[in-house]
């Protein structure tokens, strides 16, 4: 069982077990004795390879009888798993085939064949339309100058772009690759019209793209190149950004200015200059941040900077205002910890709404969502825990007004409304299951991120990890 402290992307490769030579014991050197141990030598190892064989024979014969046996029991179980996805590479100037014959309502639970409620299915791109065989995380981009809305879509191989400006009719642009090699996990966000690559391959660092470029895409898709690059660290399993300071955190570095894997923190007020500013490691690892400038309701802390951090072990709050030198506020822990994911502050920066992904694997709970009141920033109270229906493993979860889009890995994308959250009530009001094989804990199939990413706040994106890129509009209640 994987312990809260140790990631299943860290798991080290099991060695062999070092073989062990017996000494050799001369027990004489009478030659007589010797003698006929050397006549004896001959006779003893034929009759040692005539036993040897009768034994493997037998062990054979067993083997094929088991196998026979479950065979079919084990075939028929292998192809009701669903598998990766293994896709072709498209052909250049390949056009991008609809989804649908336009938007899809929700009628009767159902749209295109996935499971609903209150979500109007827009445009579903496969990964076949990307030449990629995993999804990972998203953002989104709204072109200050066009109005035009992007989604950067995190693949394998790269980061791929797609304008959803006609929602129902998205175009793929094309492809960013990869810095060094594909790798399950990249991340991505933005920032002054750039955005900020970064992954779990090695070497990788940290990829700075110009996203203006999207705009003079004639005959897509076409493979771009990166604008700058940053290269103080290698692996990093994820990035946030605080646009009002112009400041990237880099988190679980690895390799170069590793950071002891909590936050690189990285100046990037030039784009395309990135510059370091300072590490945090007092958490060790930091597996996600979100960091803002604070304006809620504890008036010590207000007008600095804070990072709410999900830690593995603990969420922790620090104060990262100096950067060469981040003070931690708090840490914090709850009953059924097993990985702090991740989290994400209401609007209000009252509350603090936070995942652990690995509470339904380890412990058996149902998918979980952990409901923090941060009004004193030293001292945060844990108000309540959403309990789903299914024990479908938690993953990323964003916050946009009075509504929570999370995405659970099985179950898809699920939208909450916060509801009385100094209870600790969550409700859910909408979903789209983009994996209806099974509700199963996990974390290889289904939903990765849902983020209402756009100046249309009716507009939401959705990564998967083996079905592509889904476009929906959510039909919520008060809109």
């Amino acid at each position: 069982m994987l312990t809260s402290g140790y990631l299943p992307w860290d798991l080290p490769e099991r060695q062999a077990d070092s073989p062990v030579t017996k000494p050799i014991l001369i027990v004489g050197s009478n030659p007589e004795r010797m003698e006929r141990k050397r006549t004896r030598e001959p006779r003893k190892a034929a009759l040692a390879v005539v036993t040897l064989a009768g034994f493997l024979l037998l062990v054979a014969a067993a083997l094929y009888a088991m196998r026979s046996s479950f065979a079919p029991q084990a075939a028929e179980a292998h192809e009701s798993q669903p598998q990766p996805a293994r896709v072709e590479q498209q052909a250049p100037g390949a056009a991008t085939p609809p989804a649908a014959d336009g938007p899809v309502p929700c009628t009767g639970g159902e749209a295109a064949g996935y499971p609903c409620d209150n979500v109007e299915l827009l445009a579903h791109l496969p990964l076949e339309i990307f030449g990629s065989r995993y999804g990972n995380d998203l953002w989104g981009w709204s072109d200050p100058e066009t109005g035009n809305d992007y989604v950067l879509f995190g693949v394998d191989d790269g980061l791929a772009f797609v304008d959803i400006t006609e929602p129902s009719v998205p175009v793929y642009l094309g492809k960013l690759p990869t810095r060094t090699y594909s790798n399950l996990w990249h991340d991505v966000k933005v920032y002054d019209d750039h955005a900020f690559v970064v992954s779990e391959a090695s070497g990788h660092g940290m990829q700075i793209f110009d996203l203006r470029q999207l705009r003079d895409v004639t005959d897509p898709p076409v493979t771009f190149e990166e604008t700058a690059h940053y290269d103080a660290f290698g692996r990093a399993h994820n990035i946030a950004i605080n646009p009002e300071t112009g400041y990237a955190y880099a988190v679980d570095t690895n390799e170069g200015q590793n950071c002891r894997r909590g936050m690189h923190i990285v100046d990037v007020g030039v784009p395309v200059d990135p510059a370091f500013a300072g590490c945090y490691e007092a958490d060790g690892i930091v597996h996600d941040t979100q960091c803002v400038v604070y304006q809620g309701p504890d008036p010590d802390y207000q007008g600095r900077e804070v990072c709410f951090n999900s830690s593995v072990d603990d969420l922790t709050i620090v104060d990262v205002t100096d950067k060469e030198s981040p003070t931690r506020i708090t840490s914090q822990t709850y009953d059924g910890l097993a990985l702090v994911h991740q989290g994400w502050l209401t609007e209000d920066q009252r509350y603090f709404l936070s995942n652990d992904e690995f509470d339904e694997i380890n412990y058996g709970m149902n998918t979980r969502i952990y409901i923090w009141d941060v009004t004193g920033l030293d001292a945060p109270e844990l108000t309540g825990v959403y309990e789903g229906p299914t024990r479908s493993t938690g993953h990323n979860l964003t916050i946009r007004g009075d509504y929570v889009y999370a995405a659970h890995y099985t179950q898809g994308v699920r939208i909450y409304r916060l509801a009385d959250l100094a209870q600790g009530r969550l409700e859910e009001v909408a979903y789209l299951d983009t994996y209806p094989a099974n509700d199963a804990p996990g974390w290889y199939h289904g939903a990765w991120t849902a983020c209402p990413c756009f100046d249309d706040p009716g507009i939401v994106a959705v990564s998967t990890i083996d079905n592509g890129l889904f476009i929906v509009r959510p039909q919520l209640p008060d809109g």
